[in-house]
């Protein structure tokens, strides 16, 4: 008789929920260890809260409660006890990998001490924090990030928004019709840099639309704390002034690099998880998914990545041979902002550099 496969995973977000789902799906005896509450930052500080404050109504008070209400309710069909009802057990604490399909997870569940975990395959799902850019003075505020702002009870009357990716631009729009003015700084020449530089004028022109002071092509060098709020420096010597200032320049890793480092998976120059086409680490048995890993960093990635992960994970014998591979190239993603703009594949710019292409 064949023994069940187990598999660990580690990090309860987007990634890590759809890797042990998918793990239950399949047959296997499935641990997912989690730092705090399971849902990540999609459910509490990401996707939920930001597309409901989106769509809600223009009293900034009445659209924070219901922001508190859609993430309650969706956190409440991914909590510890519905995945126990589903099979999957749900161990609270720090987890780490010691070494090829061998866990150790410290406090949470298993009270102070630490306890060793062992498996077939695991799979690092730990994904990322908000990144704070080394602009002087930016430690002497207090900022606000995508993991603080669904906090706020009280509307700001100003705020300066650094970065004007998707969620700088999302939150601009969302809080300047609530009555919030909204300054928008971005050191590249244009927003969502990562776009067709068409759907960045479309982006500019709709924050336009909305009342949002957009500043492009310039960088913020100094922070300033000031009687009323926030105060910044520009690249060009200009200061703008807020009650609050909102950071989204992008990601960093929200592993411990020191622990992967000891178990042996290596890390790649910026400081992510490495991993090969089949989303395995240096470390055998050992996979890694979502944000973790550089890629892209949209829940549905993180979902297919799990998805894909697994199932090599408990491929056995001659069926590693045939292994599946990622291929990010075709990822779609959105921009939420009214309208929204969505962009799947290269970019015209990127498709021209292609040998040979037509565009």
């Amino acid at each position: 008789m064949a023994r069940t496969p187990r598999l660990v995973v580690i990090g309860g977000g987007s990634g890590g929920l759809a890797a042990a789902r998918a793990a239950r799906f399949r047959g296997a005896e499935v641990t997912l260890v989690q730092d705090g509450a399971v849902g990540g930052e999609c459910t509490f500080t990401g996707c939920i809260p930001s597309k409901t404050l989106l769509s809600a109504e223009s009293d900034f008070a009445a659209a924070m409660t219901r922001v508190a209400g859609t993430v309650s309710r969706v956190a409440a069909d991914e909590s510890a006890e519905v995945l126990e009802r589903e099979g999957i057990e749900v161990v609270t604490g720090r987890g780490r990998v010691v070494g090829p399909g061998e866990v150790a997870v410290t406090a949470g569940t298993y009270g102070t001490g630490e306890r060793s975990l062992s498996a077939q395959a695991i799979v690092l799902s730990p994904g990322s924090r908000a990144a704070i850019p080394p602009v002087k003075g930016i430690d002497t505020v207090e900022v606000l990030t995508n993991e603080n702002l669904f906090d706020l009870r009280e509307r700001p009357e100003s705020l300066i928004v650094l970065g004007g990716g998707p969620v700088g631009c999302e939150m601009a729009q969302a809080l300047a019709t609530k009555g919030v003015h909204v300054t928008v700084v971005e050191a590249l020449s244009r927003l969502l840099p990562r776009d067709d530089s068409d759907a960045s004028d479309i982006a500019g022109r709709i924050l336009q639309r909305n009342g949002v002071d957009v500043r492009t092509g310039t960088a913020a060098e100094e922070v300033r704390a000031t009687e009323h709020g926030v105060e910044v420096v520009l690249s060009g010597g200009e200061v703008v002034s807020a009650a609050r200032l909102l950071v989204a320049v992008g990601r960093r890793p929200g592993h411990h690099p020191a622990e992967l480092a000891a178990a042996g998976i290596d890390l790649t120059p910026g400081g992510w998880i490495a991993v090969g086409p089949t989303l395995e680490t240096s470390v055998p048995g050992v996979y890694a998914v979502g944000d973790a890993v550089g890629g892209p960093q949209f829940t549905h990635a993180a979902a297919a990545m799990a998805r894909l992960a697994v199932d090599n994970a408990l491929r056995v014998g001659f069926a590693r041979a045939r292994r599946l591979r990622w291929d990010p190239t075709a990822v779609p993603w959105v921009t939420f902002l009214t309208p929204e703009i969505a962009q799947v594949g290269l970019t015209e710019a990127a498709a021209a550099q292609l040998p040979q292409a037509r565009v």
